[in-house]
């Protein structure tokens, strides 16, 4: 089962003037920013038409970064993000900005391995281990210590990275910094981070498609893109040392955790 890791999203939002004469028919809000929360959006988006059809919403997933940057330069009415903005950078915003949390989720791994047919298995050691490059083949002795069948799959492992700025990037480094004293050392956390090994995709979506499309490959991403598009989840150790299946169920037990 495997490891939660969990953030609040902020919205950001930016008071939008409207001409004393314009049509409400007309009113869009516009938004952009994370990929994390973009599918709840998109159908709290659809609910919201249905309730008030008058008012439109466009939302583009760039990333974190790019919400940040799109709200600070008063392109949007909203910008999403996964960190709250500093009191030094709300200061030096054009105008007033209110950041509202909006939604809690989990970051997870995703995998293609043809030839394994079980759950995959990881410690956070061996996670680590992999964004690293150390563990750089699937059939390496500290997996197969996990997963047996990886013993005849002698084949490299693709490592797949965001390339934007991510806000999904921010919690996954955390959560590495946290589990190795190396990654923290060499690596660190943040939106962007020199990556020691992989290959980069920008958003989710290409996060996605790089796991459907390329075997062998193992990749970080927030878990309602794994369940739309019926990715596996590797299932991770905890501290507790049992293995957690990213459910929805468990998810919400791990919200309401201290």
């Amino acid at each position: 089962m495997i490891k939660k890791i969990h953030r609040i999203f902020v919205l950001l939002t930016a008071v939008m003037a409207l001409s004393a004469g314009q049509s409400f028919a007309e009113t869009v809000l516009k938004g952009a920013g994370a990929t994390f929360p973009y599918p709840l959006y998109s159908k709290w988006f659809r609910d919201y038409a249905q309730v008030d059809p008058v008012v439109a919403f466009t939302y583009d997933a760039i990333g974190s970064s790019g919400g940040v940057k799109q709200i600070m330069a008063q392109a949007v009415n909203f910008g999403a993000s996964d960190r709250f903005l500093t009191d030094e950078e709300l200061a030096a915003a054009p105008g007033k900005l209110l950041q509202i949390p909006t939604v809690m989720g989990a970051v997870v791994l995703s995998y293609n391995i043809p030839g394994l047919h079980s759950e995959l298995k990881l410690t956070p050691e061996a996670v680590s281990a992999i964004y690293l490059g150390e563990i750089s083949r699937w059939n390496d002795s500290r997996l197969v210590a996990l997963n047996k069948e990886l013993k005849t799959i002698d084949q490299k492992i693709i490592v797949v990275h965001r390339s934007d700025g991510s806000g999904t990037t921010s919690i996954f480094t955390d959560y590495l910094s946290s589990v190795s004293s190396e990654w923290a050392r060499k690596v660190g956390k943040g939106n962007t981070v020199q990556w020691p090994v992989g290959i980069g995709g920008k958003g989710s979506k290409e996060m996605v498609e790089h796991i459907r499309t390329v075997p062998f490959s193992i990749a970080y991403m927030e878990n309602a893109y794994t369940m739309v598009n019926n990715l596996p989840t590797a299932v991770l150790k905890n501290k507790a040392g049992r293995f957690v299946n990213p459910t929805m169920r468990s998810i919400r037990r791990r919200r309401l955790m201290p």
